[in-house]
């Protein structure tokens, strides 16, 4: 997997859409640069209130708990 910091020469032959080609990636502002590119690929504008808001969060249950009592229900 490419990462977001690694020079094209690092991965010879490796296919990426031209999306992803971009200017060199400073790191100092790499999560900067990753949060923009979000906004850019989805259209959406990511609001910074929203990572210092806390929100409900909720937890997912394994999927065999409903069956927990069924003999056998955890193994595939």
């Amino acid at each position: 997997m490419l990462h977001p910091t690694a020079p094209d020469a690092d991965h010879p032959g490796e296919l990426r859409p031209d999306w992803a080609i971009g200017p060199e990636v400073d790191v100092d502002v790499v999560r900067q640069t990753c949060m923009a590119q979000l906004e850019q690929q989805t259209g959406v504008e990511i609001d910074p209130a929203w990572l210092d808001t806390p929100l409900p969060t909720y937890s997912v249950p394994d999927p065999h708990w409903p069956y927990r009592d069924v003999a056998g229900a955890d193994k595939a």
